[in-house]
């Protein structure tokens, strides 16, 4: 069975126009009291937002591509907990379908025993029906030295197989839950079936914790190659002790350390095994900590991302949990022909007044800016942390090597416009950028057009 997925593209750039404009395409808050996943733009401009937490027993919305009513169109399949935290982004084919994952539910066995739920995780897809949808669980995961608590934010190649990430799962035993643990996180794959409904899991690799880093990010990226790309939040040089230890409240004794690593998984030339590398890893100093979201390419092969700590290590912002500094865009440029080590530049490093704190990540237009939401401001909010958040753009510098500048496009204040973005932006064909809130007087999705982002 070969699907194909939608890939936003715009055939002609819209130009841009005199100021920016920020709208609340949805207000959840009557719909949900939880966390909101990366927006997802699918046929016609229709916006769908998965629930991560919720205390309903609904977990995917849809809202039509003008803004207005946030309609449930998913329930879960069962009664249990983890069957209602649609973790990530959704991702969506040309017959409307869409896929996820749930980080708990489905098989409870292979010691799962993470985010204090029952089962291993599942991928779903809701079949649509016209103006309806079906849930089906396509893959529900056993945990064990296979992945367990997926993290959302699949991508499809052009065969219609599936790429994600597992938070945990693998053999490792050096990572959160130390020698009875749950892994140090896995890259699978699924593949349609060619007849019925039932697809198969493929572990692409397993993360050993330490220098090899441990938790991957979604979301991964491809090359033309078929290399895919992502980062780890933790491990890499778990020899520095400042960076954060991301997720200490699950179960987490005999937790690592650890900034956080880039990688790349190189698809084998016969067989079935993939290779490995590390193209870097932070260091939790100027160059940046613990990444929480994957990177992006551009046309010569070099990386950009967002690390959420690091940077100007004299501040400790209102973000970090020990880790100095503001966090860092990066970029990553491939090495020499010959060479091994990738080069590493900061392009921007966040301050503790001025622009925003916490970066969750970027998205790159074709001209080069960059554009991405932060976490955290020190200015313009209502709320008595002043932890509101913005959204951001770098413009690409005219000559090489200058200084990139930073531009507010949206300071949330905290009411009915949210507050604190919690996931990175995407985009639609016409450069619309679309992102949520986890706080404010609601919670949002909402939409910054006229930014200049050129497709």
């Amino acid at each position: 069975m070969r699907l194909t997925f939608w890939v936003l593209a715009g055939l002609i750039p819209a130009a841009p126009a005199a100021a920016t404009t920020f709208g609340v395409v949805a207000s959840l808050n009557a719909a949900t009291t939880g966390y909101l996943a990366t927006p997802a733009i699918a046929a016609g401009g229709s916006v769908f937002v998965s629930t991560y937490v919720t205390g309903s027993n609904d977990f995917i919305f849809s809202i039509p591509a003008t803004g207005g009513t946030a309609t449930k169109i998913a329930a879960p399949t069962s009664t249990n907990n983890a069957d209602r935290e649609a973790i990530g982004q959704l991702i969506a084919d040309t017959a409307g379908n869409l896929y996820g994952t749930t980080p708990g539910g489905g098989s409870t066995g292979g010691n799962c025993k993470v985010y204090s739920l029952s089962g291993c995780g599942t991928a779903f897809k809701l079949v649509k029906s016209g103006s309806s949808y079906s849930v089906q669980t396509i893959y529900s995961f056993a945990g064990g030295t296979g992945p367990q608590a997926p993290a959302g934010g699949l991508i499809a190649d052009s065969a219609g197989n599936l790429y994600g990430v597992s938070y945990f799962g693998g053999a490792a035993t050096n990572c959160p839950g130390g020698s009875s643990g749950v892994g140090c996180g896995t890259v699978f794959k699924l593949t349609p079936p060619v007849s019925g409904t039932t697809w198969a899991l493929a572990t692409l690799y397993t993360f050993q914790g330490g220098s090899d880093g441990y938790m991957p990010n979604p979301r991964l990226t491809f090359n033309s190659a078929g290399q895919l790309f992502g980062t780890t939040r933790a491990g890499g040089n778990v020899a520095v002790s400042s960076c954060q230890t991301p997720f200490s409240g699950l179960n987490t004794s005999g937790a690592q350390t650890g900034c956080g690593t880039v990688f790349k998984l190189t698809p084998p030339a016969s067989g079935t095994s993939w290779s490995k590398s590390t193209l870097y890893t932070f260091q939790g100093t100027a160059d940046g900590a613990n990444p929480q979201s994957g990177v992006v390419l551009d046309s010569t092969g070099a990386l950009y991302g967002a690390a959420t700590q690091g940077g100007d290590t004299t501040l400790l912002c209102r973000g970090g949990t020990g880790a100095s500094g503001c966090g860092t865009i990066f970029k990553l440029v491939p090495a020499a022909f010959g060479k091994t080590p990738w080069k590493q530049t900061v392009l921007y490093s966040f301050p503790h007044t001025g622009s925003a704190e916490v970066p969750l990540g970027v998205l790159r237009d074709r001209l080069g800016n960059l554009f991405g939401a932060a976490e955290y401001s020190p200015s313009n909010c209502s709320l008595s942390t002043n932890l509101c958040g913005e959204v951001f753009k770098l413009t690409k510098p005219a000559l090489t090597g200058g200084a990139w500048g930073y531009i507010k496009l949206h300071s949330f204040a905290g009411g009915t416009d949210g507050a604190i973005p919690g996931a990175p932006l995407t985009v639609d064909s016409n450069g619309v950028l679309y992102g949520i809130t986890l706080y404010g007087s609601t919670n949002v999705v909402y939409s910054v057009s006229a930014t200049g982002f050129t497709p």
